[in-house]
């Protein structure tokens, strides 16, 4: 497991070695691609929220052979499961990095206290030590639905993350072998039971299911298979909007059914997907209604990881079957932390010769017995990891507004053209709901999407934008879903340092 250190900000690691040089020139100069100009970075969200520029232990030997003027600290360094997520951070030119290293600084005047309030990151600080925040377990699912994304074309990518793919199967292409499915439901709006009943026991209208296209495939417009229906009981119930199910031509047609047909229907799919040697990706709208509607048509789903942090245990789960790893402050941390450099130069100095005895001359002297190589124990994996749609559009917008349903989330991020998004259909919005994962995973990381990459959002009233950079981009939100749009991060203009 490799060991990560952090550029400059709260508690880094690393800083410049010379007062007259800065950090982000530094690092810009010694590791951005000569050619592109990008520098490739990792983002290390904690269980906090907080966010942290790092670099590996590869990096940063790459690092000081390329340049003098960077040194390490004393600080002992983090390890992979000291983050909810390792994903990837592409700086398109020397400024967007400085900015983004400059949010990360707590400013002079604001103390040397125990808490980070650098302008990233002190809206995750708590004033009671007692009850921390979590709310980097979800900006963690969030990063690590984009590393998912890469991984699923590019496995051997893993390594860069800390990750193992052992046990998890791979196509003939050599892709990850994970399928992705959707469900989909709409209950009925106007619904006056108690809160309590209509958990319990909600009035389903219509309900889908199915397996979605290959995240790469770029012009899929309809799933693989589809299901669509409607619950037999229920069809005097009616929401307004409702629309016609437009797959139907290419994965069937729609049918009302009791709601013993379905509950027979959706077993017979789900049984396809309950292999605990492969695992398979559900997305959602609402992991808790969901998980009260499939249990309506008496589904079991108690093996299924239904966690805020699904895609970690899915990616990690080598680390969650590890021995626990000392916390960054704890004293027995740094046992094993040393410097490797320290630890070459401690290894190559001289040493008095020892004495042995005549006893121990000869158990040297034997030959070691041969030992057995222990095959690894094959991975278990959960059949099936939600993840929630809801959620990710919350986390990266920072508002529930819109996040009410499938098609409101598509309609104000424009990834359909708006007259598309209009009324409800189950069956309709398990593309919705592949698309909206693929558009959100397929772009840069968390805080950068916000500013760079979904204008338009914010001035549609949808979360609070912060100020975009010099150099941010100022496309429309008609063009937001962009196939051009670099695969990591911000595509912005070349300044005159870069």
């Amino acid at each position: 497991m490799s060991r990560y250190y952090q550029l400059g900000g709260f508690e880094g690691h690393v800083h410049p070695a010379d007062y007259k040089k800065k950090l982000p020139d530094v690092v810009y100069d010694a590791l951005s691609d000569r050619e592109t100009g990008d520098l490739e970075l990792l983002l290390g969200i904690k269980t906090s929220g907080t966010s942290h520029l790092l670099v590996s232990e590869d990096t940063l030997q790459n690092l000081f052979r390329n340049t003098r003027h960077a040194r390490r600290n004393q600080r002992p360094s983090f390890r992979a499961g000291d983050f909810e997520s390792l994903s990837p951070l592409v700086f398109k030119t020397r400024s967007s990095f400085a900015k983004k290293l400059d949010d990360l600084t707590p400013k002079a005047g604001t103390g040397r206290g125990a808490k980070d309030l650098s302008r990233a990151n002190k809206q995750y600080q708590d004033s009671n030590p007692s009850a921390p925040l979590k709310k980097g377990v979800a900006r963690g699912q969030f990063e690590n639905a984009r590393v998912f994304y890469r991984l699923y074309a590019q496995p051997e990518l893993a390594r860069n993350f800390d990750i193992d793919l052992m046990g998890i199967p791979r196509t003939t292409d050599r892709h990850l072998d994970i399928p992705i499915l959707c469900f989909a439901y709409n209950t009925w709006t106007k619904d006056s039971r108690s809160r309590e009943d209509r958990t319990r026991a909600p009035k389903v209208l219509d309900l889908a299911w199915g397996e979605a296209p290959d995240l790469g495939n770029e012009d899929a417009d309809a799933m693989k298979t589809a299901t669509h229906l409607f619950v037999e009981a229920n069809i005097s119930f009616k929401n307004p909007n409702q629309k016609p199910f437009e797959a139907a031509d290419i994965n069937g047609p729609t049918e009302t059914l009791a709601a013993e047909l379905i509950e027979s229907r959706s077993r017979d799919f789900f049984a396809q997907y309950s292999r605990k040697d492969k695992p398979v990706i559900m997305l959602v709208h609402d992991k808790v209604v969901a998980r009260n509607v499939l249990h309506a048509f008496k589904l079991e789903t108690h093996e299924w990881d239904f966690g805020d942090d699904s895609l970690r245990r899915l990616l990690r789960l080598h680390q969650f079957s590890a021995p626990p790893h000392p916390a960054p402050r704890d004293p027995r941390r740094r046992v094993d932390d040393r410097d490797p450099a320290r630890d070459h130069a401690r290894r190559s100095r001289s040493r008095s010769p020892r004495h042995h005895s005549s006893s121990s001359s000869h158990r040297h002297d034997r030959s070691p017995l041969p030992r057995r190589e222990r095959s690894p124990l094959p991975r278990i994996f959960a059949p099936i990891y939600i993840v929630d749609i809801k959620s990710l559009y919350s986390t990266l917008f920072r508002t529930e507004t819109y996040a009410d349903t499938v098609p409101n989330i598509i309609k104000h991020t424009k990834i359909y053209p708006e007259e598309d998004c209009n009324g409800w259909c189950a069956g309709n919005e398990l593309m919705m709901l592949w698309m909206a994962f693929r558009a959100m995973a397929r772009r840069g990381g968390v805080d950068e999407q916000l500013v760079d990459e979904w204008p338009g959002v914010g001035a549609s009233g949808v979360g609070q934008v912060p100020a975009a950079s010099a150099g941010s981009s100022s496309t429309s939100m008609q063009t937001a879903y962009n196939d051009d749009v670099s695969d990591y991060g911000s595509e912005e203009e070349t300044d005159e340092e870069g």
